[in-house]
């Protein structure tokens, strides 16, 4: 009986995991960044000052703690 418990107290515990982990993923997909237009122009300079978009993206993950995806926006 004690196995069977502590496998079940297991399965449950996993089984919560992954449902924290998806919850988390809906979470961090929901985002929502205020617009800033000073950033918004400090970065229209830099692209036509010809800067790399590598570059600029960079700067602005710097600058806001943006990952990459949402920086790439």
């Amino acid at each position: 009986m004690t196995q069977l418990t502590s496998f079940f107290i297991i399965v449950m515990l996993v089984l919560h995991i992954v449902v924290l982990r998806e919850r988390l993923a809906r979470v961090n997909w929901q985002i929502v960044v205020q617009p800033d237009e000073a950033l918004d122009q400090e970065v229209a300079d830099m692209l036509r000052q010809r800067q790399t978009i590598v570059r600029t993206v960079k700067y602005v993950r710097e600058k806001t703690g943006l990952g990459l995806w949402e920086a790439k926006q």
